[in-house]
Parts: C-alpha cells; structure tokens; sequence
C-alpha cells in the first residue's frame, strides 16, 4: 500500500474518476491536458478513464483480456434502435469531451437544443457495460430494458459492469 494507504489500483481509478469530472465540468479542455498537466501519456490517460468506472480487479481482467462472457441472456424479439441510438449519442458526447472538441457537457447541450440534465443523464450510457451494448446490438436484451427504462430510473446505474449486468437482470 501507498503512503496514501490506498493501493495503487484503488488510488489510480479515484484519479481517473476525479479526471472525468473536471471533464464532464468544462474544467479541463480534453484528457490530453490532463495527460500533459499529470505527466502521463493521452493513451494512457484515456483508457484509465474508461475504465474508471468499474473495479480495478475487473479493469485489470478486462486489460488482460480475461473478462468472461455471459451467455444465458434471454432474446429480445429485434434490436432496440432506439436504444442503441442513444448509446452511440451518449459515446460520441463522451470522445468530444474526452478529445476537447467541446469543454463541458453544457456546451453539448446548448449545441443540440436540449437540456443540460438529459445530456448528463444519457452520456452516462456511454459507460455501459460491453455485454449489455453488445446484447442490445444482438437483440439479447431483457424484456422492458430500453432507452425509456433506465432514463426514467432514478437510482442510477452501478459503476461497475457486472453490477450493472445483474441490476438489469443479465444474470
């Protein structure tokens, strides 16, 4: 443990989570000034922010390449268009926050003509979980999982992406 008393994995993704809201805030213009601000390589700043919001054990699997893959996901009838529509939106808000293309989320909003409290709320589907994008892609989702139920969910999403999966009945 650090001196901090926090381990390394644990101090470096409250980082890149404190990362992504000077982002998300307009603090910062993009991940390559904090890269530069921190010392770090952008590659390396980017990708640890992606993954700020899972654990770190499961970061680290998904580093090395050992995340498993479920397969007992019951069928939706067709892709949910909606729903992943959203889920690109979400995505792309993200990278123009990440790359500096815009400074603030605000600004996101004020560009497409909508409020600042549903962009926030639907870029945060730009942190769903692999499988779950992948199932909606596939048609896999459960039944009543669309872009309707989670904005109207008042409890947020769980950070992490096995929790997420269990929350939306991916188990």
């Amino acid at each position: 443990m650090g001196e901090s008393g926090q381990n390394p994995p644990l101090k470096a993704f409250a980082r890149a989570r404190g990362w992504f809201e000077e982002l998300a805030a307009g603090r910062v213009r993009s991940l390559a000034e904090i890269a530069r601000r921190e010392g770090l390589a952008k590659r390396y700043v980017t990708r640890l922010t992606k993954l700020a919001f899972v654990s770190p054990a499961f970061a680290e699997a998904i580093m090395e390449g050992e995340v498993p893959i479920a397969t007992n996901w019951p069928a939706a009838r067709k892709p949910d268009l909606v729903l992943l529509k959203a889920i690109a939106r979400a995505s792309h808000w993200f990278e123009e926050l990440a790359s500096g293309r815009v400074r603030s989320l605000a600004e996101i909003a004020r560009r497409e003509g909508i409020g600042r409290r549903y962009v926030e709320r639907l870029t945060r589907l730009a942190f769903l979980a692999p499988g779950i994008v992948e199932a909606a892609a596939e048609g896999r989702t459960p039944a009543g999982l669309t872009l309707q139920s989670l904005m109207a969910s008042r409890v947020g999403l769980p950070l992490e992406w096995n929790d997420q999966e269990r929350t939306l009945a991916f188990d």
